[in-house]
């Protein structure tokens, strides 16, 4: 089990923060935890979070909490969170973006991709969700 907790910054002006958490591979029983970066400014805040990749070949989950920024003006929030490719037993939930700001902001979320012979299950709270 890996758990990593990255950066946290609080910043007046001109704050840029990127975090590119906890990559696992494991033949079996991998639980990746990974809570990015979390950033406070009041202006000019860019925060690029690349979150969790793992590869497993059997009872995989994966659990990411990507980005949270609050901020009073100019920020753009990127995340890319999990991709997960295993063989069996699947499971991937992404909690993407969460953006809070008073005038131009601008969000993009590329959330979950997941590859898998069975048992995969995907949760995405900003997409439909899909059971293969």
């Amino acid at each position: 089990m890996t758990t990593k907790t990255p950066t946290t910054t609080t910043s007046s002006e001109n704050t840029m923060t990127t975090t590119t958490p906890t990559t696992t591979t494991s033949s079996e029983n991998t639980m990746t935890t990974t809570t990015p970066t979390t950033t406070t400014s009041s202006e000019n805040t860019m925060t690029t979070t690349t979150p969790t990749t793992t590869t497993s070949s059997e009872n995989t989950m994966t659990t990411t909490t990507p980005t949270t920024t609050t901020s009073s003006e100019n920020t753009m929030t990127t995340t890319t969170p999990t991709t997960t490719t295993s063989s069996e037993n699947t499971m991937t939930q992404t909690t993407p973006t969460t953006t809070t700001s008073s005038e131009n902001t601008m969000t993009t979320t590329t959330p979950t991709t997941t590859t898998s012979s069975e048992n995969t299950m995907t949760t995405n709270n900003a997409h439909d969700n899909n059971f293969v």
